[in-house]
Parts: structure tokens; sequence; C-alpha cells
């Protein structure tokens, strides 16, 4: 599939019940296709493969006896529905039909030049050194019949790459911003009869091209103008900085700071000695595995750090997960959990605790009657309550006394012991996982006034103005405002976003968003890969579930937190280029 994909050719796999539901020999402009509901395919490449289904058999002899062409890139098949055909039979006929059919698409180098003398390939996407880009993959379809859209992306997350893309036959060439949804036309030339341009894909870019035939513009098709690339030519070598936003700026929560108590001690019964301190969900599970209904304390600790504000600490809130099945004590006294609304999840109740916390330990005890998922009522209804992490909300910042340590950019790691700061005035240009919004769930807001002279001459003379965050910053996506307007949302490269209609001379508000998560504040956090590529329920627990086979230790715990990096990379910069 790799060497197809490389290759610039996109495919479907196909699966043998909807093969056999939908699909059909037919022809297409005069030749062959094999047909599988709405869709349809020139060729066909069988994998290695031990058994086929006899009606696909069947399909691919109708396609074969067309002139259909049938690669195989693997070992083919020597049974028929799972079972070996006996002598003479249809099944074994079919598949020595199979077996005269197919042209070799193995050892691997031949299978492209296979595919290429069956079906030609129509797009090309040439790298500097005029190779096929490998790194590039395309996926097209037919929007009606006059226009082709082509999807092209850069799966590559470091390397930029600068193409040449050229379209079989003489084409008007459009691309559609996936931002804006917008529609621009492309400046192309006619090359060896195809339609070509260049294009710089950034790492992890990607572009939506339109093909028409030359001349029969869709009138669906409403163009904005002419497409502009520089910004994705734009770097160090053809921007000139104007003004640094600077290493700190003030900055704006727009939901309350969190922190996650996942640990507590607990006793079962009426025994009154708490156990040693362990993961509530390691509790849960044990409990869940004896089957009795119990009755259960549970015993969370945290921490206001020393020299902390605590009169700073304000908004504070307790949330519980079905806040109405547990008692509650809090520092030694009888809390009543008053329900103020949900936090994250209408099942996640909030509670103030304003006034309640003091300086140092906190104590905060939790009491329920356990009933297992096996025990349910007269009516049929499960009473099984899960015992879940709490969590503490409201305006504070996070420090932990261990520090925390990088061990690549995906992950921060910490061991632990946090507790409850006030937060800084400014926020550093940099990881914020760091400065105090360890567990934080949402997004963060930074703020900076810069005063600029004679911009309406510069922009007058040529010049336009971009504002360049470097790297992409750790957040799903960041939003750029200027002077109160809302220029982009910017998920994907190229990350400087253009903003020259939108300043002034003078003073100049400029405000960058970025858009956080739920996954520092929900995990996992104790992963034994830190980040896993793949999430799964048995990836928030200590034993491991299916999503984990490929590892060997069945315990994928650790002690040990995990979070992701979340914040800018550098400095914002305001930088000028010539338009």
């Amino acid at each position: 599939m790799r060497d197809i994909l490389n290759n610039h050719r996109d495919f479907e796999l196909a699966d043998e019940q909807t093969i056999a539901a939908h699909g059909r020999v037919e022809q297409e402009n005069g030749h062959p296709v094999f047909r599988v509901g709405y869709q349809t395919y020139r060729l066909v490449v069988l994998p290695e493969i031990y058994t086929l289904d006899i009606v696909t058999l069947r399909l691919l002899e109708k396609f074969s006896q067309a002139g259909g062409t049938i690669i195989s890139a693997g070992a083919l098949p020597e049974r028929v529905d799972g079972a070996v055909p006996t002598p003479g039979s249809e099944e074994e006929r079919l598949l020595a039909v199979l077996r005269a059919a197919c042209v070799p698409g193995k050892p691997y180098e031949t299978l492209m030049p296979a595919v290429e003398r069956a079906v030609k390939s129509e797009v090309s996407i040439r790298n500097e050194k005029q190779e096929e880009a490998s790194n590039i993959f395309i996926r097209r379809m037919n929007a009606d019949a006059n226009c082709q859209v082509i999807f092209a992306t850069n799966y590559d997350e470091h390397m930029r790459t600068d193409a040449e893309i050229s379209i079989d036959g003489d084409k008007d060439l459009y691309c559609m911003d996936t931002d804006t949804g917008l529609i621009w036309s492309i400046d192309s030339v006619r090359k060896n009869d195809a339609t070509a341009f260049t294009y710089r894909f950034p790492p992890f870019g990607s572009f939506m091209l339109l093909v028409t035939p030359a001349g029969v513009k869709p009138e669906a098709l409403q163009v904005a103008g002419v497409y502009n690339n520089e910004l994705n030519m734009l770097d160090s070598s053809n921007t000139t900085p104007v003004v640094s936003l600077g290493e700190e700026m003030a900055y704006t929560c727009h939901q309350p700071n969190s922190i996650t108590l996942d640990t507590c001690e607990y006793t079962l019964g009426d025994d009154e000695a708490y156990t040693e301190p362990l993961p509530v969900l390691d509790l849960h599970q044990q409990l869940q595995r004896q089957g009795k209904i119990v009755k259960v304390r549970q015993r969370f600790h945290f921490r206001v750090a020393e020299g902390a504000d605590i009169r700073q600490m304000t908004n504070l809130q307790l949330v519980v997960e079905d806040a109405e099945n547990f008692r509650y004590i809090l520092n030694g006294r009888p809390y009543n959990f008053v329900d103020t609304g949900f936090w994250r999840d209408v099942c996640m109740r909030t509670s103030s605790i304003d006034g309640l916390v003091q300086a140092g330990d906190n104590v905060l005890e939790l009491e329920t009657t356990y009933h297992p998922a096996i025990d349910a009522n007269e009516r049929g209804e499960f009473l099984s309550n899960e015992l879940e992490s709490i969590y503490i909300i409201g305006d504070f910042g996070i420090t932990s006394p261990k520090g925390y340590t990088r061990p690549d950019d995906r992950m921060v790691f910490c061991d632990g012991a946090f507790e409850l700061t006030n937060l800084p005035q400014t926020m550093r240009a940099a990881d914020m996982v760091t400065q105090g919004l360890t567990f934080y769930a949402g997004n963060v807001t930074f703020h900076k006034t810069v005063r600029l002279e004679n911009v309406r001459a510069a922009v007058a003379s040529g010049k336009r103005f971009a504002l360049n965050p470097g790297e992409k910053p750790h957040a799903i996506l960041f939003g750029v405002t200027v002077n109160g307007q809302s220029v982009r949302d910017v998920a994907w490269a190229p990350y400087m976003v253009d903003i020259t209609d939108y300043l002034t001379d003078g003073d100049n508000d400029i405000e960058v968003c970025l858009y956080g998560s739920c996954r520092n504040a929900f995990g996992p956090h104790h992963h034994v890969l830190g980040e896993p590529a793949g999430v799964g329920p048995s990836s928030f627990e200590r034993e491991k579930g299916w999503i984990e086979d490929f590892l060997e230790d069945s315990n994928i715990w650790r002690d040990r937190y995990c979070f992701v990096p979340y914040g800018l990379r550098g400095p914002l910069e305001i930088v000028s280029y010539e338009g």
C-alpha cells in the first residue's frame, strides 16, 4: 500500500461482504471496470491472501475476461470460502483462472511498473530532485462530471517539500482554502501535455486542488481571486523582523484551573485504619472483583504551597462524578455538597469550597456504599457506582517541589506531590504545564499592545506584515485577533498569519488564543509509554488491554505523571515581507 501511495495513486480497500452485495463488472468509457456500489475501478491488486469468497472469484473471472487487469502482490489463494476445493469443482476452476489471469507484482520493485502499464498515472508530484515526492499522499474524487477534487498531504512532520504538481491534459486549476471555504484560481503552465504549477508543502501541510477541463468552469465554482502561495514560501531568509512581542506576556485563562486527585487511602466496612495510598482506579477494580456491597471511605490529600496567598485562590470548587452518592468531610468537618452545576461533563458536579481550604495540608474524605456492577434492585436497575478521580478547580496555579522533566518534545514528566499556589501575573512564551497550568483543560489568550509607525505607508510601498509564532505552538490550534478583529484560526501549516489589513499606525492590540484539550486533566497520566499513540479504556488502568497488546509487560502503570506540553514555543514576532 505504501508503494502505491508513494507514487500518488489512491485506492480503496475492498471487503468481500460489500463486493458480494454491490459488486459487478461493467464497461465505462471503453474500459472494463470493477464496480462496487457507486465507485468504479480499472485495476484490482490482490495482496498475499489465503482464501477468497466464491462470489469475488466469479467477479474477478468476469473482470479478466472483459480485459481488466488483476495484479498479484503476493501468494495467491489456495482456498475458497476457507476450504480446499475438491478436484473438478467450480472452485478449483476459478482458482486456476485467477492464477492464469494475474500479472505478477512481486517482488515489490515490479508492482508500480505493472500498475503504471495497466493504468497510466494522471497526477505527478515531483520534489526538488525531480523525483516523485514519496512523502506526499493524494486522494481523488469527482465532485461532478466536470470537476475532480485532489487532496494532497505531506505526511512528514519535519520536512517541507517544494513540489511541482502536474495533471495530465489541458486543465484549469483551482484551490480551496479549507479554513475559509474560499476558492482561488491557480496560475499554471502547460508542460509536456500536462498542466503544472509549483507549491510548497510545509511539514504536515495539505492542499485541496480542484481540476476542471480548460475553459469549462462549473457554475457552482465561485472564484474569489488568484491564489497566492507567498505565506507558504516565507521563512527567515525572506522576512524582516519588525517587533517581538517579548519573552513574557499578559494572559487570560478562559476556564478554571484544575488539579486531579487520583490517589487515595481507604477503609472498608467498620475498619477505622486507613491503608497506604493507592490509585483510585486500582481500588475500584479491587472492589469490582470482590463483587460485594461494602461501605468504603476514601481519604484524599491536597496541599497549598508554603508562601502561597490563599486569599487570591478564588472560585474554588470540588468536582465529583455522581456526587449524590457520597458523604463528605473536609478538614475534619462535615461538608454539605451543594450542587452549583457541572464541569466538563454533566455527571461531574461542582460545589463551592471557598473559605474552607486552609494553608498547608488539606484532607477530604468521601464515604459511600459500593455496589458492584452485578447488583441490581427489584426493577432490574444496576446500582453500580464507580470510584473515580476527583478534582479541585478554581483560580490557582499548580507547582511540584519535585520539578518537571522533558524526555522529548511530546511529553512532560513529574513524580507528583502537586501543590496549589498562585498563578503568575505574566506567562512566558513557553510550555505552561510547568508555569502553573499543569492539569489545565481550557483555552488561554495572550495579550500584547505594540506600537508600529508608518504601517500604511509601508503597505502602500508594497510591504506586508505577518504574525510569526515560529514553530507551531503546543496547542490543538491557535487563533489570532488584531485590534479586536478576528484574523483567522490556524490548525495546520503555514503558521505565519498575514495581519496587514488589520494593523494601524500607532498602538495595535495583538491577541493569540491557544485552544487546549482535556488531555492533561484526564490523562492517561500513568501509561508506560507516557503519551501513547492510541488510547482505549485500559490505557488509564494498570493491566493492559487490546490496544496495548503489542507490549510485553502486562502492567502498563507507572506512578510518575505524564502531561503533554501546552503553550508557545518561543516569542511571537511581527515580520514584514514583500507582497
